[in-house]
Protein backbone atom coordinates (compact mmCIF):
# COMPACT_ATOMS: atom_id res chain seq x y z
CA UNK A 1 0.00 0.00 0.00
CA UNK A 2 1.34 3.40 -0.94
CA UNK A 3 2.61 5.55 1.88
CA UNK A 4 0.31 8.38 0.78
CA UNK A 5 -2.75 6.14 1.13
CA UNK A 6 -1.71 5.04 4.60
CA UNK A 7 -1.18 8.64 5.62
CA UNK A 8 -4.61 9.60 4.29
CA UNK A 9 -6.29 6.75 6.15
CA UNK A 10 -4.45 7.68 9.32
CA UNK A 11 -5.55 11.30 8.89
CA UNK A 12 -9.14 10.23 8.29
CA UNK A 13 -9.07 7.98 11.35
CA UNK A 14 -7.64 10.71 13.55
CA UNK A 15 -10.16 13.14 12.15
CA UNK A 16 -13.02 10.78 12.92
CA UNK A 17 -11.63 10.23 16.41
CA UNK A 18 -11.58 13.99 17.03
CA UNK A 19 -15.15 14.26 15.75
CA UNK A 20 -16.34 11.54 18.12
CA UNK A 21 -14.40 13.05 21.03
CA UNK A 22 -15.86 16.48 20.38
CA UNK A 23 -19.41 15.21 20.11
CA UNK A 24 -18.98 13.00 23.20
CA UNK A 25 -17.71 15.97 25.20
CA UNK A 26 -20.60 18.07 23.96
CA UNK A 27 -23.16 15.48 25.05
CA UNK A 28 -21.64 14.67 28.44
CA UNK A 29 -20.57 18.15 29.52
CA UNK A 30 -23.21 20.13 27.65
CA UNK A 31 -26.01 18.53 29.66
CA UNK A 32 -25.01 20.49 32.77
CA UNK A 33 -26.04 23.84 31.23
CA UNK A 34 -29.52 25.17 31.87
CA UNK A 35 -28.95 28.36 29.85
CA UNK A 36 -28.73 28.11 26.06
CA UNK A 37 -26.27 31.04 25.72
CA UNK A 38 -23.87 29.41 28.20
CA UNK A 39 -24.23 26.17 26.25
CA UNK A 40 -23.36 27.94 22.97
CA UNK A 41 -20.26 29.48 24.53
CA UNK A 42 -19.14 26.07 25.75
CA UNK A 43 -19.75 24.52 22.29
CA UNK A 44 -17.76 27.28 20.55
CA UNK A 45 -14.80 26.85 22.92
CA UNK A 46 -14.96 23.07 22.41
CA UNK A 47 -14.56 23.44 18.63
CA UNK A 48 -11.74 25.95 18.97
CA UNK A 49 -9.88 23.72 21.45
CA UNK A 50 -10.22 20.34 19.73
CA UNK A 51 -9.95 21.31 16.06
CA UNK A 52 -8.01 23.52 13.70
CA UNK A 53 -10.54 26.38 13.83
CA UNK A 54 -9.53 30.01 14.21
CA UNK A 55 -12.92 31.52 15.00
CA UNK A 56 -16.38 30.22 16.00
CA UNK A 57 -19.67 32.04 16.43
CA UNK A 58 -23.27 31.10 17.18
CA UNK A 59 -26.22 33.27 16.19
CA UNK A 60 -29.83 32.81 17.32
CA UNK A 61 -32.73 33.66 15.03
CA UNK A 62 -35.23 35.99 16.75
CA UNK A 63 -38.08 37.22 14.56
CA UNK A 64 -36.02 36.72 11.41
CA UNK A 65 -33.16 38.70 12.94
CA UNK A 66 -29.77 37.23 13.81
CA UNK A 67 -28.52 37.80 17.35
CA UNK A 68 -25.05 36.66 18.37
CA UNK A 69 -25.15 34.31 21.34
CA UNK A 70 -21.44 33.44 21.46
CA UNK A 71 -18.24 34.33 19.65
CA UNK A 72 -14.87 32.72 20.41
CA UNK A 73 -11.47 33.26 18.76
CA UNK A 74 -8.33 31.17 19.06
CA UNK A 75 -6.53 34.41 19.86
CA UNK A 76 -8.68 34.79 22.96
CA UNK A 77 -11.01 37.49 21.67
CA UNK A 78 -14.63 36.88 22.59
CA UNK A 79 -17.50 38.47 20.76
CA UNK A 80 -21.12 38.65 21.92
CA UNK A 81 -24.34 40.42 21.05
CA UNK A 82 -23.05 43.70 22.53
CA UNK A 83 -19.98 44.04 20.27
CA UNK A 84 -21.12 42.23 17.14
CA UNK A 85 -21.44 45.54 15.30
CA UNK A 86 -17.93 46.69 16.17
CA UNK A 87 -15.28 46.68 13.50
CA UNK A 88 -14.10 43.10 14.09
CA UNK A 89 -13.52 41.54 10.70
CA UNK A 90 -14.15 37.91 11.54
CA UNK A 91 -17.41 38.72 13.41
CA UNK A 92 -18.71 40.72 10.45
CA UNK A 93 -17.66 37.95 8.06
CA UNK A 94 -19.45 35.33 10.19
CA UNK A 95 -22.59 37.47 10.36
CA UNK A 96 -22.62 37.79 6.58
CA UNK A 97 -22.20 34.04 6.04
CA UNK A 98 -24.79 33.20 8.72
CA UNK A 99 -27.29 35.55 7.08
CA UNK A 100 -26.87 33.73 3.78
CA UNK A 101 -27.31 30.36 5.50
CA UNK A 102 -30.60 31.46 7.04
CA UNK A 103 -31.85 32.65 3.66
CA UNK A 104 -31.23 29.26 2.00
CA UNK A 105 -34.32 27.63 0.52
CA UNK A 106 -35.65 24.70 2.54
CA UNK A 107 -35.36 22.52 -0.56
CA UNK A 108 -31.67 23.36 -0.99
CA UNK A 109 -29.47 20.27 -1.36
CA UNK A 110 -27.55 21.13 1.79
CA UNK A 111 -27.84 23.75 4.49
CA UNK A 112 -24.06 23.77 5.04
CA UNK A 113 -22.48 26.79 3.39
CA UNK A 114 -18.75 26.76 2.63
CA UNK A 115 -16.74 29.83 1.69
CA UNK A 116 -13.03 29.93 0.80
CA UNK A 117 -10.81 32.98 0.93
CA UNK A 118 -7.14 33.83 1.10
CA UNK A 119 -7.33 33.58 4.90
CA UNK A 120 -8.85 30.09 4.97
CA UNK A 121 -12.19 28.34 4.81
CA UNK A 122 -15.40 29.23 6.64
CA UNK A 123 -18.48 27.05 7.22
CA UNK A 124 -21.97 27.97 8.31
CA UNK A 125 -24.75 25.51 9.22
CA UNK A 126 -28.25 26.10 10.51
CA UNK A 127 -29.84 24.63 13.65
CA UNK A 128 -33.20 23.34 12.46
CA UNK A 129 -35.91 22.03 14.79
CA UNK A 130 -39.26 20.94 13.40
CA UNK A 131 -38.64 22.79 10.13
CA UNK A 132 -37.85 26.01 12.00
CA UNK A 133 -34.43 27.64 11.85
CA UNK A 134 -33.51 28.52 15.43
CA UNK A 135 -29.83 29.39 14.97
CA UNK A 136 -26.63 29.22 12.92
CA UNK A 137 -23.15 27.89 13.72
CA UNK A 138 -20.26 29.52 11.81
CA UNK A 139 -16.60 28.47 12.05
CA UNK A 140 -13.47 29.49 10.12
CA UNK A 141 -10.19 27.58 9.72
CA UNK A 142 -6.87 28.72 8.23
CA UNK A 143 -6.57 25.35 6.45
CA UNK A 144 -9.05 23.19 4.60
CA UNK A 145 -9.83 19.73 6.03
CA UNK A 146 -12.15 17.13 4.51
CA UNK A 147 -13.36 16.16 8.00
CA UNK A 148 -14.63 19.63 8.81
CA UNK A 149 -17.91 19.29 6.90
CA UNK A 150 -18.70 15.96 8.56
CA UNK A 151 -17.71 17.27 11.98
CA UNK A 152 -19.88 20.37 11.69
CA UNK A 153 -22.91 18.38 10.49
CA UNK A 154 -22.70 15.85 13.36
CA UNK A 155 -21.87 18.58 15.86
CA UNK A 156 -24.79 20.79 14.81
CA UNK A 157 -27.27 17.89 14.93
CA UNK A 158 -26.16 17.03 18.46
CA UNK A 159 -26.04 20.67 19.56
CA UNK A 160 -29.55 21.29 18.22
CA UNK A 161 -30.96 18.53 20.43
CA UNK A 162 -29.08 19.83 23.46
CA UNK A 163 -30.17 23.41 22.78
CA UNK A 164 -33.82 22.42 22.44
CA UNK A 165 -33.63 20.40 25.66
CA UNK A 166 -31.89 23.30 27.36
CA UNK A 167 -34.60 25.73 26.28
CA UNK A 168 -37.34 23.35 27.32
CA UNK A 169 -35.71 22.81 30.70
CA UNK A 170 -35.29 26.55 31.09
CA UNK A 171 -38.95 27.04 30.24
CA UNK A 172 -40.00 24.31 32.65
CA UNK A 173 -37.81 25.77 35.38
CA UNK A 174 -39.40 29.16 34.84
CA UNK A 175 -42.84 27.57 34.93
CA UNK A 176 -41.98 25.69 38.11
CA UNK A 177 -40.73 28.91 39.71
CA UNK A 178 -43.83 30.77 38.55
CA UNK A 179 -46.16 28.06 39.80
CA UNK A 180 -44.20 27.82 43.04
CA UNK A 181 -44.69 31.54 43.60
CA UNK A 182 -48.39 31.22 42.75
CA UNK A 183 -48.80 28.26 45.12
CA UNK A 184 -46.89 30.03 47.88
CA UNK A 185 -49.12 33.07 47.45
CA UNK A 186 -52.22 30.87 47.36
CA UNK A 187 -51.04 29.02 50.47
CA UNK A 188 -50.45 32.31 52.28
CA UNK A 189 -53.89 33.53 51.22
CA UNK A 190 -55.45 30.26 52.40
CA UNK A 191 -53.51 30.46 55.66
CA UNK A 192 -54.61 34.05 56.18
CA UNK A 193 -58.18 33.01 55.44
CA UNK A 194 -57.90 30.06 57.83
CA UNK A 195 -56.41 32.28 60.53
CA UNK A 196 -59.16 34.83 60.01
CA UNK A 197 -61.76 32.06 60.23
CA UNK A 198 -60.20 30.74 63.43
CA UNK A 199 -60.17 34.21 64.96
CA UNK A 200 -63.78 34.70 63.92
CA UNK A 201 -64.80 31.35 65.43
CA UNK A 202 -62.90 32.13 68.62
CA UNK A 203 -64.57 35.52 68.97
CA UNK A 204 -68.02 34.21 68.08
CA UNK A 205 -67.77 31.26 70.46
CA UNK A 206 -66.75 33.66 73.21
CA UNK A 207 -69.58 36.06 72.42
CA UNK A 208 -72.16 33.25 72.30
CA UNK A 209 -71.01 31.19 75.25
CA UNK A 210 -70.28 34.03 77.69
CA UNK A 211 -73.92 35.17 78.00
CA UNK A 212 -75.05 31.55 77.75
CA UNK A 213 -72.86 30.79 80.76
CA UNK A 214 -74.70 33.51 82.67
CA UNK A 215 -78.09 32.06 81.73
CA UNK A 216 -77.12 28.53 82.73
CA UNK A 217 -75.52 29.79 85.94
CA UNK A 218 -78.48 31.86 86.95
CA UNK A 219 -80.86 29.02 86.17
CA UNK A 220 -78.76 26.59 88.20
CA UNK A 221 -78.73 28.90 91.21
CA UNK A 222 -82.47 29.57 90.92
CA UNK A 223 -83.21 25.83 90.78
CA UNK A 224 -81.50 25.45 94.18
CA UNK A 225 -83.92 27.85 95.84
CA UNK A 226 -87.46 27.28 97.11
CA UNK A 227 -89.67 27.34 94.01
CA UNK A 228 -93.31 26.77 93.28
CA UNK A 229 -94.22 23.99 90.85
CA UNK A 230 -94.77 26.52 88.06
CA UNK A 231 -91.47 28.29 88.78
CA UNK A 232 -89.64 24.99 88.81
CA UNK A 233 -91.10 24.03 85.44
CA UNK A 234 -90.21 27.42 83.94
CA UNK A 235 -86.67 27.19 85.31
CA UNK A 236 -86.22 23.74 83.83
CA UNK A 237 -87.47 25.06 80.48
CA UNK A 238 -84.83 27.78 80.59
CA UNK A 239 -82.13 25.24 81.44
CA UNK A 240 -83.22 22.83 78.70
CA UNK A 241 -83.33 25.61 76.11
CA UNK A 242 -79.88 26.81 77.20
CA UNK A 243 -78.45 23.34 76.86
CA UNK A 244 -80.03 23.06 73.42
CA UNK A 245 -78.54 26.40 72.37
CA UNK A 246 -75.15 25.34 73.73
CA UNK A 247 -75.36 22.12 71.73
CA UNK A 248 -76.10 24.01 68.51
CA UNK A 249 -73.21 26.43 69.08
CA UNK A 250 -70.86 23.52 69.75
CA UNK A 251 -72.12 21.75 66.63
CA UNK A 252 -71.33 24.77 64.46
CA UNK A 253 -67.86 25.10 65.99
CA UNK A 254 -67.15 21.39 65.61
CA UNK A 255 -68.31 21.38 62.01
CA UNK A 256 -65.98 24.27 61.21
CA UNK A 257 -63.09 22.43 62.86
CA UNK A 258 -63.89 19.29 60.88
CA UNK A 259 -63.83 21.29 57.66
CA UNK A 260 -60.28 22.33 58.57
CA UNK A 261 -59.33 18.81 59.79
CA UNK A 262 -58.48 20.30 63.18
CA UNK A 263 -60.75 18.22 65.40
CA UNK A 264 -58.66 16.41 68.01
CA UNK A 265 -59.30 13.36 70.19
CA UNK A 266 -58.74 13.20 73.94
CA UNK A 267 -58.71 9.51 74.85
CA UNK A 268 -59.09 8.78 78.59
CA UNK A 269 -60.19 6.01 80.93
CA UNK A 270 -63.99 6.24 81.10
CA UNK A 271 -66.78 4.65 83.16
CA UNK A 272 -68.94 3.63 80.21
CA UNK A 273 -72.07 2.75 82.20
CA UNK A 274 -72.01 6.04 84.09
CA UNK A 275 -71.43 7.94 80.86
CA UNK A 276 -74.44 6.37 79.12
CA UNK A 277 -76.72 6.69 82.14
CA UNK A 278 -75.86 10.36 82.83
CA UNK A 279 -76.17 11.28 79.18
CA UNK A 280 -79.56 9.63 78.80
CA UNK A 281 -80.89 11.28 81.95
CA UNK A 282 -79.80 14.71 80.72
CA UNK A 283 -81.08 14.31 77.16
CA UNK A 284 -84.44 12.85 78.04
CA UNK A 285 -85.07 15.52 80.65
CA UNK A 286 -84.75 18.15 77.92
CA UNK A 287 -87.61 16.98 75.77
CA UNK A 288 -88.99 13.49 76.35
CA UNK A 289 -92.74 13.23 75.90
CA UNK A 290 -94.62 11.48 78.70
CA UNK A 291 -96.10 9.10 76.10
CA UNK A 292 -92.63 7.77 75.27
CA UNK A 293 -90.89 5.12 77.37
CA UNK A 294 -87.10 5.47 77.64
CA UNK A 295 -85.08 2.28 78.13
CA UNK A 296 -81.35 1.67 78.50
CA UNK A 297 -79.80 -1.78 78.09
CA UNK A 298 -76.13 -2.21 78.99
CA UNK A 299 -74.69 -5.67 78.35
CA UNK A 300 -73.08 -7.17 81.48
CA UNK A 301 -70.19 -8.28 79.25
CA UNK A 302 -69.29 -4.63 78.72
CA UNK A 303 -66.44 -3.77 81.13
CA UNK A 304 -66.98 -0.93 83.56
CA UNK A 305 -63.99 1.06 82.36
CA UNK A 306 -62.92 1.53 78.75
CA UNK A 307 -60.48 3.88 77.01
CA UNK A 308 -62.26 6.31 74.70
CA UNK A 309 -62.77 10.01 73.97
CA UNK A 310 -65.74 10.35 76.31
CA UNK A 311 -66.71 13.80 75.05
CA UNK A 312 -66.90 12.65 71.42
CA UNK A 313 -68.76 9.44 72.30
CA UNK A 314 -71.25 11.52 74.28
CA UNK A 315 -71.58 13.84 71.29
CA UNK A 316 -72.56 11.00 68.96
CA UNK A 317 -75.01 9.41 71.39
CA UNK A 318 -76.49 12.77 72.36
CA UNK A 319 -77.26 13.62 68.73
CA UNK A 320 -78.74 10.19 68.04
CA UNK A 321 -80.91 10.25 71.20
CA UNK A 322 -82.00 13.85 70.56
CA UNK A 323 -83.06 12.89 67.03
CA UNK A 324 -84.99 9.91 68.36
CA UNK A 325 -86.79 12.13 70.88
CA UNK A 326 -87.50 14.74 68.20
CA UNK A 327 -89.12 12.28 65.77
CA UNK A 328 -90.90 10.00 68.28
CA UNK A 329 -94.29 11.11 69.57
CA UNK A 330 -95.26 7.85 71.30
CA UNK A 331 -93.92 4.38 71.93
CA UNK A 332 -90.36 3.67 73.04
CA UNK A 333 -86.77 4.84 72.67
CA UNK A 334 -84.15 2.25 73.51
CA UNK A 335 -80.41 2.82 73.97
CA UNK A 336 -78.42 -0.42 73.79
CA UNK A 337 -74.74 -1.07 74.50
CA UNK A 338 -73.75 -4.67 73.82
CA UNK A 339 -70.62 -6.74 73.28
CA UNK A 340 -70.43 -8.03 69.71
CA UNK A 341 -66.85 -9.28 69.66
CA UNK A 342 -64.46 -11.23 71.87
CA UNK A 343 -60.88 -9.95 71.89
CA UNK A 344 -57.94 -10.39 74.22
CA UNK A 345 -57.64 -6.87 75.62
CA UNK A 346 -60.36 -4.93 73.78
CA UNK A 347 -64.11 -5.04 73.62
CA UNK A 348 -66.06 -4.50 70.41
CA UNK A 349 -69.04 -2.53 71.67
CA UNK A 350 -72.12 -1.82 69.60
CA UNK A 351 -74.02 1.35 70.49
CA UNK A 352 -77.53 1.58 69.09
CA UNK A 353 -80.45 3.96 69.47
CA UNK A 354 -83.81 2.56 68.40
CA UNK A 355 -87.09 4.48 68.28
CA UNK A 356 -90.72 3.98 67.23
CA UNK A 357 -90.92 7.34 65.48
CA UNK A 358 -91.81 8.47 61.98
CA UNK A 359 -89.01 6.52 60.29
CA UNK A 360 -87.02 7.54 57.23
CA UNK A 361 -88.02 7.21 53.60
CA UNK A 362 -85.71 5.07 51.45
CA UNK A 363 -84.85 8.06 49.24
CA UNK A 364 -83.64 10.05 52.27
CA UNK A 365 -81.46 7.41 53.93
CA UNK A 366 -78.52 8.04 51.57
CA UNK A 367 -78.54 11.75 52.43
CA UNK A 368 -79.28 11.94 56.16
CA UNK A 369 -75.57 12.27 57.00
CA UNK A 370 -75.08 15.15 54.56
CA UNK A 371 -74.36 18.50 56.17
CA UNK A 372 -77.40 20.79 56.47
CA UNK A 373 -79.72 18.00 55.26
CA UNK A 374 -83.01 17.93 57.14
CA UNK A 375 -85.83 15.44 56.82
CA UNK A 376 -88.25 18.26 57.56
CA UNK A 377 -87.37 20.90 54.96
CA UNK A 378 -90.86 22.33 54.64
CA UNK A 379 -91.85 25.82 55.69
CA UNK A 380 -93.74 24.44 58.70
CA UNK A 381 -90.53 23.09 60.32
CA UNK A 382 -92.33 20.77 62.72
CA UNK A 383 -89.09 19.30 64.03
CA UNK A 384 -86.45 22.06 63.86
CA UNK A 385 -82.70 21.54 64.11
CA UNK A 386 -79.61 22.83 62.29
CA UNK A 387 -79.10 19.86 60.00
CA UNK A 388 -75.55 19.37 61.35
CA UNK A 389 -76.09 16.79 64.10
CA UNK A 390 -75.93 13.60 62.03
CA UNK A 391 -73.21 14.95 59.74
CA UNK A 392 -71.00 15.76 62.72
CA UNK A 393 -71.82 12.45 64.40
CA UNK A 394 -70.74 10.52 61.32
CA UNK A 395 -67.50 12.50 61.02
CA UNK A 396 -66.74 11.94 64.72
CA UNK A 397 -67.55 8.23 64.42
CA UNK A 398 -65.09 7.92 61.55
CA UNK A 399 -62.51 9.79 63.61
CA UNK A 400 -63.03 7.12 66.28
CA UNK A 401 -62.62 4.39 63.66
CA UNK A 402 -66.27 3.52 63.16
CA UNK A 403 -69.23 4.22 60.88
CA UNK A 404 -72.84 4.99 61.83
CA UNK A 405 -75.37 2.83 60.03
CA UNK A 406 -79.15 3.06 59.95
CA UNK A 407 -82.11 0.72 59.45
CA UNK A 408 -85.51 2.34 59.09
CA UNK A 409 -89.08 1.86 57.90
CA UNK A 410 -91.40 4.85 57.33
CA UNK A 411 -94.04 4.92 60.07
CA UNK A 412 -92.34 2.12 62.02
CA UNK A 413 -89.22 3.77 63.45
CA UNK A 414 -85.45 3.77 63.03
CA UNK A 415 -82.31 2.21 64.45
CA UNK A 416 -78.96 4.01 64.34
CA UNK A 417 -75.94 1.97 65.42
CA UNK A 418 -72.14 1.94 65.30
CA UNK A 419 -69.37 -0.33 66.61
CA UNK A 420 -66.29 0.81 68.55
CA UNK A 421 -63.24 -1.26 69.42
CA UNK A 422 -62.34 -0.07 72.92
CA UNK A 423 -59.33 -0.98 75.09
CA UNK A 424 -60.65 -1.98 78.49
CA UNK A 425 -60.11 -3.47 81.93
CA UNK A 426 -61.97 -6.76 81.97
CA UNK A 427 -63.67 -7.95 85.20
CA UNK A 428 -62.70 -11.35 86.62
CA UNK A 429 -66.17 -12.73 85.99
CA UNK A 430 -68.80 -11.57 83.54
CA UNK A 431 -72.42 -12.40 83.17
CA UNK A 432 -74.23 -13.22 79.98
CA UNK A 433 -77.24 -10.94 80.16
CA UNK A 434 -77.86 -7.26 79.82
CA UNK A 435 -79.36 -5.09 82.50
CA UNK A 436 -82.36 -2.96 81.62
CA UNK A 437 -82.93 0.41 83.26
CA UNK A 438 -85.80 2.83 83.01
CA UNK A 439 -84.73 6.28 84.20
CA UNK A 440 -86.81 9.10 85.52
CA UNK A 441 -85.65 12.68 85.03
CA UNK A 442 -82.83 13.16 87.49
CA UNK A 443 -83.23 15.71 90.25
CA UNK A 444 -80.66 18.29 91.29
CA UNK A 445 -77.83 16.86 93.34
CA UNK A 446 -77.51 18.19 96.87
CA UNK A 447 -74.62 20.33 97.85
CA UNK A 448 -71.51 18.58 99.09
CA UNK A 449 -70.67 19.25 102.68
CA UNK A 450 -67.16 20.58 102.96
CA UNK A 451 -64.80 20.08 105.85
CA UNK A 452 -62.05 22.02 104.12
CA UNK A 453 -62.62 25.51 102.75
CA UNK A 454 -60.32 26.03 99.77
CA UNK A 455 -59.25 29.60 99.10
CA UNK A 456 -60.10 30.45 95.47
CA UNK A 457 -59.06 33.38 93.30
CA UNK A 458 -61.69 33.83 90.57
CA UNK A 459 -60.47 35.92 87.62
CA UNK A 460 -63.43 36.99 85.46
CA UNK A 461 -64.30 40.29 83.76
CA UNK A 462 -68.02 39.61 83.18
CA UNK A 463 -70.03 40.77 86.21
CA UNK A 464 -72.84 38.23 85.83
CA UNK A 465 -70.40 35.36 85.40
CA UNK A 466 -68.52 36.61 88.47
CA UNK A 467 -71.63 36.41 90.60
CA UNK A 468 -72.64 32.98 89.25
CA UNK A 469 -69.24 31.29 89.57
CA UNK A 470 -68.54 32.86 92.96
CA UNK A 471 -71.94 31.72 94.26
CA UNK A 472 -71.39 28.17 93.04
CA UNK A 473 -67.93 28.01 94.60
CA UNK A 474 -69.20 29.41 97.89
CA UNK A 475 -71.99 26.80 97.97
CA UNK A 476 -69.23 24.19 97.61
CA UNK A 477 -67.55 25.56 100.72
CA UNK A 478 -64.89 27.77 99.12
CA UNK A 479 -63.80 31.22 100.17
CA UNK A 480 -63.71 33.32 97.02
CA UNK A 481 -61.98 36.54 96.02
CA UNK A 482 -62.69 38.04 92.60
CA UNK A 483 -60.27 39.76 90.22
CA UNK A 484 -61.74 41.81 87.37
CA UNK A 485 -58.86 41.27 84.94
CA UNK A 486 -55.34 39.90 84.61
CA UNK A 487 -53.72 42.94 86.20
CA UNK A 488 -55.85 42.55 89.33
CA UNK A 489 -55.13 38.82 89.36
CA UNK A 490 -51.35 39.32 89.36
CA UNK A 491 -51.59 41.96 92.07
CA UNK A 492 -53.90 39.88 94.29
CA UNK A 493 -51.71 36.80 93.86
CA UNK A 494 -48.78 38.79 95.18
CA UNK A 495 -50.78 40.02 98.19
CA UNK A 496 -52.30 36.73 99.41
CA UNK A 497 -52.10 32.94 99.06
CA UNK A 498 -54.69 30.75 97.36
CA UNK A 499 -55.32 27.04 96.88
CA UNK A 500 -56.47 27.37 93.27
CA UNK A 501 -57.03 30.04 90.60
CA UNK A 502 -59.89 29.92 88.10
CA UNK A 503 -58.68 32.11 85.21
CA UNK A 504 -60.78 33.54 82.39
CA UNK A 505 -58.68 33.71 79.20
CA UNK A 506 -60.17 36.59 77.22
CA UNK A 507 -60.18 39.82 79.26
CA UNK A 508 -59.37 43.50 78.67
CA UNK A 509 -56.14 45.18 79.89
CA UNK A 510 -54.37 41.86 80.48
CA UNK A 511 -55.75 38.48 79.33
CA UNK A 512 -55.52 35.24 81.26
CA UNK A 513 -52.60 33.91 79.24
CA UNK A 514 -50.33 36.83 80.09
CA UNK A 515 -51.50 36.84 83.70
CA UNK A 516 -50.65 33.15 84.02
CA UNK A 517 -47.14 33.73 82.67
CA UNK A 518 -46.56 36.54 85.21
CA UNK A 519 -47.91 34.46 88.09
CA UNK A 520 -45.63 31.54 87.15
CA UNK A 521 -42.67 33.96 87.15
CA UNK A 522 -43.60 35.17 90.64
CA UNK A 523 -43.84 31.66 92.15
CA UNK A 524 -41.00 30.37 94.27
CA UNK A 525 -41.14 26.80 95.61
CA UNK A 526 -44.85 25.88 95.37
CA UNK A 527 -46.95 25.87 92.22
CA UNK A 528 -50.57 27.01 92.42
CA UNK A 529 -53.09 25.19 90.19
CA UNK A 530 -54.46 27.54 87.49
CA UNK A 531 -57.60 26.39 85.69
CA UNK A 532 -58.73 28.07 82.48
CA UNK A 533 -62.39 29.12 82.36
CA UNK A 534 -63.09 30.15 78.80
CA UNK A 535 -65.68 30.28 76.06
CA UNK A 536 -62.93 29.65 73.49
CA UNK A 537 -63.02 25.93 72.75
CA UNK A 538 -60.74 25.63 69.71
CA UNK A 539 -57.75 23.23 69.92
CA UNK A 540 -55.26 26.08 69.60
CA UNK A 541 -56.87 27.77 72.62
CA UNK A 542 -56.44 24.62 74.70
CA UNK A 543 -52.86 24.20 73.49
CA UNK A 544 -52.03 27.82 74.28
CA UNK A 545 -53.48 27.47 77.79
CA UNK A 546 -51.21 24.55 78.64
CA UNK A 547 -48.23 26.20 76.94
CA UNK A 548 -48.37 29.27 79.20
CA UNK A 549 -48.63 27.10 82.31
CA UNK A 550 -52.31 26.44 83.02
CA UNK A 551 -53.16 23.06 84.52
CA UNK A 552 -56.67 22.42 83.23
CA UNK A 553 -59.06 23.77 80.61
CA UNK A 554 -62.81 24.15 81.30
CA UNK A 555 -65.10 25.56 78.61
CA UNK A 556 -68.17 27.64 79.29
CA UNK A 557 -71.02 27.31 80.09
CA UNK A 558 -69.61 26.20 83.44
CA UNK A 559 -71.62 23.64 85.40
CA UNK A 560 -71.58 22.65 89.04
CA UNK A 561 -70.07 19.24 88.23
CA UNK A 562 -67.15 20.76 86.31
CA UNK A 563 -66.23 23.04 89.20
CA UNK A 564 -66.71 20.23 91.70
CA UNK A 565 -64.42 17.88 89.74
CA UNK A 566 -61.76 20.57 89.37
CA UNK A 567 -61.78 21.34 93.08
CA UNK A 568 -61.54 17.67 93.99
CA UNK A 569 -58.60 17.24 91.64
CA UNK A 570 -56.63 20.39 92.36
CA UNK A 571 -57.74 21.65 95.77
CA UNK A 572 -58.22 18.25 97.47
CA UNK A 573 -61.63 19.10 98.92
Amino acid sequence: MHQSTISELRRQFLGLHRVLSTVTSLVTDGLVYDDDIELMGYAARLLITNHNFQNCSVHFVDNDTLRMAAGVSADGDIGDSENQNEDIDWIQAHLSLATRAVELDKNHDTDLLQEKSSEGTSYSKRFVFRDEVIGVLTVSSPAFDHNHAHLISVFCTTLTSLMVNCRQNHHLNNEVRRRTVELENAWRDAQDSSDAKSRFLTNMSHEFLTPLNSIVGAGSLISDTELTTEQSELTETVMASSRHLQSMVNDMLDYSLMEEDELELNVVKTDLRLLVQSLCETVQSDGLNKDVRFVINVDEQIPEFVTVDAKRLEQILSNLISNAIKFTARGCICVDVCNVGNMQSDVLARFSVTDTGIGIDENDIDHIFDALHQLDSSGTRDYGGTGLGLAISQRVARLLGSEIKVDSEPGEGSQFYFDLQLPCERPEAVGGESTEHEFEIAGTASDVTQNIQPSVLLVEDNLINQKFAAKLLEKMGCTVRVANDGIDAVRMFGEDSYDVIFMDCQMPKMDGFEATVKIREMESDSRIPIIALTANSLPEDRARSFKVGMDEFITKPIGRDQLQDALQKWAAI
